[in-house]
């Protein structure tokens, strides 16, 4: 008896240190119940027992009251008997910052895009070339008889200082020769025709192995460009020569022009058909004054008769040919020069 005194009294403590803790009563309602039970300790055991349990059930009910109170109250109670799950304190989710997105604006494709970088070429610049020129035609003339007359001087020249005569046994030797022809003739012209008339050159009439340049009675030019001269001419007939057209050709050769080729063709396969202003500057040229007297035709032929001022005689030509008729007949002179 005296052990379950002392656990009741235990009891009594743990119960009031619990009313103390945990239970939620106003301060006075608290002592109320508290001098309740210290005065019924006073009574006999079996009344402070009663006491004790009636004091308890008290505090039980009114704790239930209030639990239940305060469950009705309590925002989002409801009478549901599923056990309240009271959510741990936390701190509120943060909102996710929600960025506000500026729409993108598009530029023109022309002016977003960037262009691959291209890398510029510098443009090759052609060198400057010396402006090729033709040769004025007026010049040609003088061009092609001072090259005629350079290959005519070298014969000349290297002829003396060798001593070279084709008609006493001594020739010219060509492999002399051909070094310094080769500065004013081609490379074919030179083996060619040049060579062609080496063993004929020193000798009385070596003359006549050259062609004629009547430029000043007629020239053509046939061709005139930058590399190429072609030009034409004729020579009348005189007491050592035969009539003829010659074709001279010039080519450029490390920048200077030299004698390509001649060409000789007789008047049986192209006639002249010179003019009378045409044979009278032929004449002219031997330094004797010209006086025309007439112009006849002879079976098909025109003629040309003249006398030279300080000649004993008259004569005539053929236009054709400019083949000379030294007694021409007495019907085609005047009488006063008959």
């Amino acid at each position: 008896m005296g052990e379950k005194l002392k656990n009741l009294k235990e009891l009594n403590k743990d119960m009031d240190r619990m009313l103390l803790a945990k239970i939620t009563v106003s301060p006075g309602e608290k002592n109320k119940i508290l001098q309740s039970i210290q005065g019924r300790k006073k009574r006999n055991s079996l009344r402070y027992y009663a006491a004790l349990v009636t004091a308890a059930a008290l505090v039980c009910l009114i704790t239930l009251s209030q639990l239940d109170f305060l469950q009705k109250n309590e925002p989002g109670m409801s009478d549901d008997s599923t056990p309240l799950v009271v959510p741990e304190d936390k701190e509120p989710a943060e909102t996710p910052e929600v960025m506000e997105e500026t729409p993108e604006v598009v530029e023109d494709e022309e002016d977003t895009l960037e262009s691959p970088e291209v890398e510029e070429e510098t443009p090759e610049v052609p060198e400057e070339k010396e402006e090729e020129t033709v040769v004025p035609e007026v010049e040609i003339p003088a061009l092609v008889d001072n090259i005629i007359e350079d290959i005519i001087q070298t014969y000349y020249d290297l002829g003396i200082k060798y001593n070279w005569n084709n008609m006493n046994g001594n020739p010219a030797d060509f492999e002399i020769l051909k070094p310094e022809l080769r500065k004013y003739a081609s490379e074919s012209m030179t083996e060619g025709k040049l060579k062609e008339i080496t063993p004929f050159f020193y000798t009385p009439r070596d003359g006549t192995f050259i062609p004629a340049r009547g430029f000043d009675i007629r020239y053509i030019i046939k061709e005139n460009t930058p590399n190429k001269i072609v030009i034409t001419t004729i020579g009348l007939e005189d007491y050592i020569s035969q009539a003829e057209t010659v074709y001279y050709t010039l080519i450029k050769e490390d920048d200077k022009w030299v004698l390509d080729d001649w060409r000789r063709i007789g008047t049986e396969e192209e006639p002249l058909h010179i003019t009378l202003e045409e044979f009278k500057a032929s004449r002219e040229t031997w330094g004797s004054d010209f006086v025309f007297l007439e112009e006849v035709t002879h079976n098909g032929e025109k003629i040309y008769v003249y006398k030279l001022e300080n000649g004993p005689s008259v004569e005539a030509v053929y236009a054709s040919t400019s083949k000379l008729i030294y007694g021409p007949l007495d019907e085609w002179i005047p009488e006063e020069y008959r």
